[in-house]
């Protein structure tokens, strides 16, 4: 099974559970339509060869999108737009916000991240990245971990920005996002760090699908403060469960030792000890703010280097996982792509510039489209030489159209047909031409020089005289140019900003 397989398995899925499961009543009867989405969600990540997309798929699929629709089968969640009343929202952004690790919002977001932090972050990334795989061997072991838990921060604000920027930018959807964490460095103490700072997608996630229903469950049965200690303790238990999952699909079955969901377990019962303890105290006894802090952060980064990072080393993860994501990376750069064009002003003849030099990416697709199907069409209808005629003529003209219906989505003018007339015509030009060289079978022939400037001159001049009238006319490329002039100012504002806010930091 590939990955393109995988990959475009989540989306058929999730269109199920829009419009099938969502018709069921909620409840159970809905949560029983949606087992088969559990099941398929659940093997996902098994399929992945790379450690890293098996991560993300576990973490994203296999963990968040099941329990977002378990909160859907009830009616709840961040599936289900519950202002005023609850409604499911458009497939768009069901499938976004239950695939990928998003905390979103219906109302306006007030406290947005500034995406210069994202470009920040990227750039701190990418320094630890070089140092964890060229110089991990000369550096100590404590500030390896010390990076590592850097590295698991920022990935996980990277990997929800880049979300956030598929979402709003080329999916082009209006939902508002929330930011994945709230700067943890500045916790004051583990209530503040786990509730409000660290991986609030996940934070979120748990307190509706774990917390909630188990403080409800327990109300009555041992009262508030119990039950919400006890609701305290599940949460974080089945947050080191869904991690033990991870690091298992991760390290290809191998068996986990419990050391990450002990981290998780200890830390829920250090929290309720201090919540404890600040009643007890009645805020008659406050560290301050700095030693607080520091105490916080200090506790949370010894703990995980006793328990929630030895395994992960122990097994070769941590380097399985940076050289996944140096894989994917070098991939994503290393794709041949061919030049768009191959130096047109040096074209010797019609044919050697529509076919071999200029807009090569259009060129291509019109054969596989066009150009090939006719010929293969009429070779045995019309003989071989006129379907090669045809089927370039029938090339031009489709060109021909594909550039009046720009112009007309541009300008919302109706075509004068001058730009059709202009591919039409250099068809026509480019077949007397072939015939022209088959006639004198290369008997005589114009300097390379010469043909060169006669094949450029034809092509300007009649662009002039029928492609770029009817754009001139009606103010097209005016406000082309101002647009384009708007891109780049903007652009250029971006840098200077970006540019400014390193000054400021240095």
């Amino acid at each position: 099974m590939s990955s393109n397989y995988i990959c475009f398995s989540v989306i058929p899925s999730l269109s199920y559970c829009y419009f099938f499961s969502a018709k069921i009543p909620k409840g159970i009867p809905r949560l029983i339509s949606l087992l088969p989405i559990f099941y398929l969600f659940t093997f996902l990540p098994l399929y992945f060869s790379s450690a890293f997309l098996t991560a993300i798929t576990t973490f994203s699929i296999t963990w968040l999108a099941i329990f977002k629709l378990v909160l859907f089968a009830f009616d709840q969640g961040p599936l289900i737009n519950n202002a005023p009343n609850p409604k499911i929202i458009s497939l768009p952004v069901f499938i976004s916000i239950a695939a990928l690790p998003l905390r979103t919002t219906f109302t306006q977001n007030q406290n947005r991240k500034n995406p210069m932090n994202s470009a920040v972050q990227l750039v701190i990334f990418a320094v630890i990245m070089e140092i964890i795989l060229h110089h991990k061997n000369e550096i100590h072991p404590k500030l390896v971990l010390i990076f590592y838990s850097v590295m698991i921060f920022l990935m996980i604000d990277i990997l929800i920005a880049l979300s956030s920027l598929v979402v709003k930018n080329f999916l082009c959807l209006d939902i508002e996002i929330e930011s994945p964490s709230n700067e943890p460095y500045f916790s004051t103490s583990l209530q503040d760090f786990w509730g409000r700072r660290w991986n609030l997608t996940v934070t979120h996630t748990l307190r509706f699908t774990v917390y909630n229903p188990v403080r409800l469950v327990l109300l009555n049965v041992i009262g508030r403060k119990w039950a919400q200690h006890s609701a305290s303790l599940a949460t974080f238990l089945v947050s080191g469960l869904m991690h033990e999952l991870i690091f298992y699909y991760v390290n290809n079955g191998v068996r986990p030792s419990g050391e990450i969901t002990g981290f998780f377990v200890l830390h829920g019962l250090c929290l309720i000890v201090e919540i404890e303890v600040k009643k007890a105290l009645k805020d008659k006894l406050q560290l301050p703010g700095l030693v607080s802090g520091l105490l916080t952060v200090g506790f949370v980064v010894v703990t995980a280097f006793g328990l929630f990072f030895p395994p992960i080393i122990r097994s070769g993860v941590d380097e399985t996982l940076s050289s996944n994501i140096v894989k994917i990376i070098l991939v994503g750069f290393e794709l041949e792509l061919e030049p768009p064009s191959n130096e047109p002003y040096l074209s010797t003849s019609l044919q050697d510039f529509w076919g071999n030099r200029w807009n090569l990416t259009v060129t291509n697709t019109l054969r596989l489209t066009i150009y090939n199907p006719v010929r293969s069409a009429l070779s045995e209808v019309v003989g071989r030489t006129w379907a090669l005629r045809v089927a370039m003529l029938a090339t031009f003209v489709v060109s021909g159209l594909m550039h009046e219906l720009l112009f007309y989505y541009v300008n919302r003018v109706s075509p004068s047909w001058e730009m059709t007339g202009f591919f039409v015509l250099h068809g026509l030009c480019v077949m007397v031409e072939i015939g022209v060289k088959k006639a004198l079978k290369d008997m005589w022939r114009l300097p390379g020089f010469v043909s060169g400037l006669l094949t450029v001159g034809f092509v300007v001049v009649t662009a002039f005289g029928l492609f770029f009238p009817p754009i001139i006319r009606n103010g097209a490329d005016e406000r082309v140019l101002e647009e384009v002039g708007f891109c780049f100012d903007f652009i250029k504002d971006k840098m200077f900003q970006f540019v400014g806010y390193f000054r400021s930091i240095l």
